[in-house]
């Protein structure tokens, strides 16, 4: 059963279901990406029942995930980050509905991102005192590499519980030192801030680069003290010094969910992760990414030039689940995670800690024999959630021909 769901809301109690739906029109979005991953589910798990969600909010995720609870959903599939929701540890808005889908046995695979290369993390260091943040020793300036367009930098700081005691500016100049891009909200202390007025620690910078070439991110530190750790996603661009540890996105930083890696799909199991690929641990301190999949993976959407990222490697990892899910009876989604996790293939030894960008390692199925325990019961197929994308729900058995 594959069909589209578009603009997610709870017809239960959300106020625009009053409105009568059109039933012409047309809801769909454009593009390869939401495609793509489904065709490397259908690949994998042909007969698994697919529903394609359209999620492009954090009020769409919230309506999809209560959707997914609602029917019954075993897996969900999204390869897509959440920027500037928390500090990246677990915790905040997009990450509370990650609670209710754990409660609910609703398994998440999420993409860990592709930002190991686009990302800086550190603190507050201004060693001369003149408010300039220090992103290397006496350096004041974070270089970015982007192609001309418009380029997006968010910057984010682990003062949510607190918000308004650090405030910061950003400033964005060229290399011939134009200013091209600024972001200077206001954080306002709690002691001056109104009752009702919002307060998140956080910057986006719109960067209107005019051509190639290399830019300065300025940081400029109007109020706190220095024990701040900041995130710096420099997002379609390359740093000239990135910080690869804790470039993990929401949702993929809570800990219930199965965050994935992605590894170059050529000499699979012998490849390192790829350079972008994001690494942990988050800033709590969750080791993460927990497994690693294949991508360059050929698809009608993409042809066999290859979609790559963890985009791709993530619904492979989620369809490798439902896989498992089919051999076995009542074998529940979080079960089946935990033996593909097992028999992942990892360059570490028992008793070194997981490996930062592989996680348990390269995610592979085991033998049929030792992933059913026994032969002669058929497929029980779940229902996956792909947002945007995909989701698998258990179907009845039916009997298969064994040999």
């Amino acid at each position: 059963e594959l069909g589209t769901v578009a603009g997610t809301h709870d017809c239960f109690d959300h106020r625009s279901c009053a409105r009568p739906i059109d039933s012409f029109a047309r809801y769909t979005s454009s593009g390869r990406h939401g495609v793509a991953c489904a065709e490397v589910i259908h690949d994998i798990a042909p007969d698994a029942e697919l529903h394609l969600v359209r999620v492009t909010s954090l009020t769409s995720l919230e309506n999809a995930v209560d959707w997914a609870i609602r029917e019954e959903i075993d897996i969900i599939s999204m390869s897509l980050s959440f920027f500037n929701e928390s500090a990246y540890d677990g915790t905040g808005p997009v990450n509370d509905p990650m609670d209710r889908l754990e409660a609910a046995g609703v398994l998440m695979v999420t993409s860990a991102g592709n930002y190991a290369l686009e990302h800086w993390m550190g603190s507050l260091v201004d060693s001369d005192h003149d408010d300039l943040v220090e992103f290397q020793p006496n350096q004041e300036g974070l270089w970015v590499y982007w192609n001309a367009g418009r380029r997006r930098l968010d910057i984010t700081w682990d003062d949510w519980n607190t918000c308004g005691a650090t405030d910061l500016d950003a400033y964005v100049y060229s290399e011939a030192g134009d200013l091209v891009g600024t972001g200077v909200r206001e954080q306002r202390a709690p002691e001056v801030r109104d009752e009702n007025e919002a307060c998140t620690p956080v910057e986006r910078v719109t960067v209107n680069a005019a051509e190639d070439g290399w830019y300065r991110l300025m940081l400029r530190r109007t109020r706190g003290d220095d024990d701040a750790t900041v995130h710096v996603f420099a997002r379609g661009g390359e740093l000239y010094t990135p910080v690869f540890e804790g470039s993990i996105t929401d949702p993929g930083t809570h800990p219930s969910v199965l965050t994935v890696g992605a590894v170059r799909e050529r000499n699979y199991l012998f490849n390192s992760a790829q350079a972008y690929s994001s690494l942990g641990p988050t800033l709590a301190g969750v080791p993460k990414p927990d497994i690693a999949g294949p991508d360059g993976l050929s698809t009608s959407s993409f042809g066999p030039s290859g979609f790559f990222g963890t985009s791709a490697a993530t619904p492979a990892v989620a369809a490798a689940i439902a896989v498992l899910m089919s051999e076995v009876p009542g074998r529940s989604p979080r079960a089946a995670a935990d033996l593909l996790i097992r028999w992942a293939e990892s360059d570490q030894a028992t008793w070194e800690a997981v490996d930062p960008a592989l996680g348990a390692g390269r995610a592979r199925l085991p033998p049929l024999e030792r992933a059913s325990g026994g032969c002669g019961l058929g497929p029980i197929l779940p229902m996956m959630v792909l947002l945007p994308g995909l989701g698998l729900r258990r179907r009845s058995p039916r009997t298969r021909r064994t040999g």
